[in-house]
């Protein structure tokens, strides 16, 4: 498993990636809080990135390209408060993804925090 630390624009840590062939495991920064609910987390990361990505595999899957198995999935682990605590993606597809996806929750993250400033 390697460990990349997201680093936002104010050189703050937002917090960590664990990742290897399966997942991405995504955990925040105990010390900031990035509700669930705050821009741009769901409008971009969750719908433009995940659901994006999900779409595109589910339309591989009926071309027969990959299984049902093979399809990007994800959870969000949130504290009692609607905080990020971690978001868990499965069957991501590899290295180009595994950037994009790196880059976006950084950005998004990164946004989040810039807002609360």
């Amino acid at each position: 498993m390697r460990q990349v630390e997201l680093i936002g624009q104010l050189k703050v840590v937002l917090g960590m990636a664990d990742i290897n062939d399966e997942r991405i495991i995504i955990t925040t920064k105990e010390a900031l809080r990035f509700n669930v609910n705050k821009t741009p987390f769901k409008s971009f990361f969750i719908e433009r990135v995940l659901d994006h990505m999900i779409m595109v595999d589910n339309e591989r899957v009926e071309d027969g390209e990959l299984t049902r198995d093979e399809v990007i999935n994800y959870t969000i682990a949130l504290n009692g408060r609607d905080d990020i605590e971690k978001i868990i993606i499965e069957s991501y597809g590899g290295e180009r993804r595994e950037r994009e996806l790196i880059a976006a929750i950084r950005w998004t993250l990164d946004k989040m925090l810039i807002v609360d400033l």
